[in-house]
């Protein structure tokens, strides 16, 4: 039988491998000897295509002929699946499931916990755990994937257990889901591997192992200490020390139970938009809500997006970054200006008071007047054309500014305004300075080129 994806890659799927789909895999033998013999290519077009979690799930749907089965299970795989939602014998609520998908998975069932009990636990404290670390970080980052995506759906609120405390560190509960006042225990995780080592240590987690190892102890000291005692009972007392006995072992039975049963369920999610959608629609499988599903996902990533904002790519931040400078040029151009524009005024006004008091005009204070007005006009023009002042790219060791008219222009009116005395010319050398930031072109002095020639210089080196 050849499948074909459409991407010029057909892959043969034998017929023993789509009868060991049907049947529901059990040991796998089939797929993972077809899976071994099969290109890097190929592997990665079936991964591509949602068929990750063939080697780790049962497939518990109804059987379909072979033309369609590799069909439905892409389609089961993309879906988010269903938790099984039952009661015990007592009526109480047990959540359970085991789903493999490529973006989250779920292992387990744990049983609804009371709200005295929950709080209970959550407001006793063991401590010693470390909260700066990057494990937990990232461990905190998954945890609110869930809670984001759990509180946006009605009639169900999820909570992060107090850190160092007993429902934290003790049982291992991350999580409590509530549901129409039950209240479910969830163990969270970042990858499948964490899931597999957590169970590896057994369901429970050593606090509570400890607990019930206790409990029977009690219970046992209980009985030897009345068979010890019985003999010196009266009747009546003997009566009412069994009563005693038998109540204080209830209670420690329905203690032992209640610690035996707070294995929490397993899940594991990615920390992205697509693992919150489906555990959104998870979570709404399982409870049975089924209205506005697409405008609860929507919620849970906006929160999901509020509490950690999306990183912007190189490219974006490198674009920000050249935004922000080319703003600042825009300042720093309309800045050179305002300050050409002083020097025009101040300039006119000395040629006029030169001409009122018939002093000379010299040459030098035309030639300044005409070139702080030209340069203002290129200036101005240059700002109306976006792209000759935009940077477009950042260069290192080099000007953005290629055209060095603008820095000459300036440098020659301070010399002007140096040999005619102008009154201008502190405001001159503080055009040049903005000038200079501007273009990023620096004055460089042949004095200093010489001074640093001589320093660097070492007559008894030989090249």
């Amino acid at each position: 039988m050849i499948i074909n994806f459409n991407l010029n890659l057909p892959i043969s799927i034998p017929t023993d491998v789509l009868l060991e789909w049907q049947n529901g895999i059990n040991d796998g033998i089939a797929t993972n000897k077809w899976w071994q013999s099969l290109t890097k290519d190929q592997q990665k077009l079936l991964l591509e295509k949602c068929l990750v979690f063939l080697q780790q799930q049962k497939i518990k749907e109804s059987k379909v002929d072979s033309k369609s089965l590799v069909p439905s299970l892409i389609e089961l795989s993309k879906s988010a699946g269903c938790l099984e939602l039952s009661q015990d014998a007592k009526n109480r609520f047990v959540l359970s499931g085991r789903i493999d998908r490529n973006l989250y998975g779920v292992r387990g069932k744990c049983y609804s916990q009371s709200p005295e009990f929950v709080g209970s636990m959550c407001n006793e404290f063991l401590g010693g755990y470390l909260e700066t670390s990057s494990n937990h970080e990232h461990g905190q980052k998954t945890v609110d994937v869930i809670c984001c995506a759990l509180n946006a759906l009605p009639g169900i609120t999820a909570a992060q257990t107090p850190s160092d405390s007993v429902a934290d560190v003790g049982l291992r509960w991350d999580v409590i889901i509530k549901w129409n006042d039950c209240y479910f225990p969830i163990q969270v995780k970042s990858s499948f591997i964490g899931i597999e080592k957590a169970l590896e240590t057994g369901n429970l987690g050593n606090y509570a192992q400890e607990k019930i190892d206790k409990l029977y102890l009690q219970s046992d000291e209980l009985a030897a200490k009345y068979i010890k005692k019985a003999s010196k009972y009266s009747q009546q007392e003997m009566t009412h020390h069994k009563a005693y006995i038998k109540s204080r072992q209830e209670n420690i039975s329905e203690l032992r139970s209640k610690y035996s049963q707070t294995t929490p369920l397993y899940i594991w999610a990615g920390q992205n938009k697509e693992t919150i959608q489906l555990l959104v629609e998870l979570f709404a499988n399982t409870f049975k809500i089924d209205n506005n599903i697409k405008e609860y996902q929507e919620q849970a990533v906006a929160a999901y997006l509020d509490k950690y904002p999306k990183e912007k790519s190189p490219s974006e931040k490198r674009q920000e970054r050249l935004n922000k400078i080319n703003e600042q040029k825009k300042e720093e151009a309309e800045q050179i200006i305002q300050a050409l524009k002083e020097q025009i005024q101040g300039k006119q006004k000395r040629i006029r008071n030169r001409k009122a008091r018939k002093r000379p005009v010299v040459i030098e204070h035309n030639q300044s007047l005409t070139i702080a007005e030209s340069t203002l006009k290129n200036l101005q023009e240059l700002i109306e054309d976006k792209n000759k002042i935009k940077i477009k790219e950042l260069q290192f060791g080099m000007a953005w500014y290629s055209d060095q008219t603008l820095f000459d222009n300036i440098k020659k009116l301070r010399d002007i305004d140096k040999e005619t005395n102008s009154p201008m010319l502190q405001k001159t050398e503080e055009l040049f300075t903005l000038v200079q930031d501007f273009t990023e072109i620096r004055e460089t002095l042949i004095g200093e080129l010489d001074e640093e020639f001589d320093e660097d210089f070492n007559p008894n080196v030989v090249f």
